[in-house]
């Protein structure tokens, strides 16, 4: 029955954070020079995603942007397992190129109904996705893993409950019109015309965003007692 389960859920292959024609080389935020990857006094972002940046930067963390190049899972009947596993992933290609470093990485995805939601392939089938959201509620799952300097990681799981109004097909087409759906789990940005999707948030805004702020801070703090590592600038309040 075990095999049997892994088969049912183990959906097809996500194509690797980064992909798609464009090499990502580092970025460096919160100051003027790119760092070499021995460098110990900036936090390695595995991720790709300008939102998680925004976050980051908001947090006041000196930070370089990099974007793994990982082969990501998914799982259409256990999307917490699907998140975990792609935030560990790339955590870990991270880990081997920045050894030393204090690394953070994360992947969002969307429970509905305890099935898969994750980023659109195509205009229509982001459509469909904001179709079945329509008047309902979903979980907005991001797992987050966090640590370095060859100590294991932590790994946490945010939860964001988000409820849908009931749209109508034009408010539906017009959406899509404005916004670029296919870089997005379930289709959809919060920050990005959220309020004619959304009639109701239960959680961190920042989570649905793709990084939950409060829990990147708290676990900063916490590996900064524990280790004594990670020289960046200290966090500042977040959601």
């Amino acid at each position: 029955m075990a095999a049997k389960r892994k088969t049912e859920n183990r959906g097809r292959g996500r194509k690797p954070e980064g992909a798609g024609g464009t090499r990502h080389r580092p970025v460096a935020e919160g100051g003027s020079r790119r760092p070499a990857a021995g460098d110990g006094g900036l936090v390695v972002l595995g991720s790709a995603s300008e939102r998680r940046r925004k976050i980051l930067r908001a947090l006041g963390v000196r930070f370089e942007a990099v974007a793994p190049r990982v082969r990501e899972v998914s799982y259409a009947r256990d999307p917490r397992r699907t998140a975990v596993e792609n935030a560990r992933r790339k955590h870990a290609w991270c880990r081997r190129r920045y050894p030393g470093r204090l690394i953070i990485t994360a992947d969002t995805v969307i429970d509905l109904d305890g099935r898969l939601v994750e980023k659109p392939r195509s205009v229509a089938e982001a459509r469909a996705f904001l179709r079945r959201f329509s008047g309902r509620r979903h979980t907005v799952l991001t797992a987050l893993v966090l640590g370095g300097d060859g100590r294991p990681p932590v790994v946490r799981v945010d939860e964001a409950r988000v409820t849908f109004k009931k749209l109508r097909a034009a408010t539906v087409e017009r959406y899509l019109a404005r916004v670029n759906p296919l870089d997005k789990a379930g289709a959809y940005d919060i920050d990005q015309h959220g309020d004619w999707l959304i009639a109701a948030l239960e959680g961190s805004h920042s989570n649905v965003m793709g990084l939950p702020a409060a829990l990147v801070r708290e676990e900063m703090r916490r590996w900064r007692e524990r280790t004594g590592t990670w020289n960046s600038n200290r966090c500042r309040s977040g959601r």
